[in-house]
């Protein structure tokens, strides 16, 4: 899947909204490794410092933590961000 080059928001961001929408569906489960660096380069067609920013601010929401030179994973479900109301 490849970010669309032309969408404004920041291509950090919406990498990030899509590592979170797969831990929000299951898909990502609690303490399992996020995509690393490189496949989101490969994946998402961008840049290695793109891809490092969208895993910081995953970590930074909370959805996620860094183990330095082991990767990024899903934070437990208990230090998730709370949904805001509909």
């Amino acid at each position: 899947m490849t970010v669309d080059h032309f969408n404004p928001e920041p291509k950090y961001l919406r990498i990030a909204a899509t590592i979170r929408e797969r831990i929000r569906s299951g898909e990502l489960e609690p303490l399992q490794r996020v995509p690393g660096e490189t496949q989101s380069v490969r994946i998402h067609g961008v840049a290695r410092k793109t891809a490092r920013m969208a895993l910081g601010a995953l970590a930074a929401e909370g959805w996620g933590f860094i183990l330095q030179s082991r990767g990024t994973y899903v934070s437990e479900r208990d230090k998730w961000p709370a949904e805001p109301a509909e």
